[in-house]
């Protein structure tokens, strides 16, 4: 193989390892209460959900019906989006959160 082609295949293969998939793509939120929110929606395999990250405790929440926005819970934690504004209810308290931009 010619060592041209080979290079180009190897950055080809690192560029690619190195972006979201599509069908996860992660997001950052800064809350009201000052804790930052990492939020990874996981559409594909099914069924949808969504990894949501904050003071070092991760929940896995199930895709829930939703008037508006996107809702994940699996009843105890909650996380709710629509157009970059969030709220994070857990333990009987809620937080709003906006989407922090690139």
């Amino acid at each position: 193989m010619d060592w041209r082609l080979l290079f180009a295949a190897l950055l080809l293969g690192a560029t690619v390892a190195g972006c979201d998939h599509p069908d996860t793509p992660t997001f950052e939120y800064l809350c009201a209460d000052s804790h930052r929110v990492t939020v990874t929606y996981i559409r594909a395999p099914e069924p949808a959900r969504a990894t949501v990250e904050t003071d070092d405790v991760t929940y896995e929440l199930p895709h829930v019906v939703s008037a508006s926005g996107a809702r994940f819970s699996d009843g105890k934690v909650t996380w709710w989006e629509h157009g970059g504004e969030a709220e994070l209810s857990r333990a009987g308290a809620e937080t709003e959160c906006v989407e922090l931009k690139p």
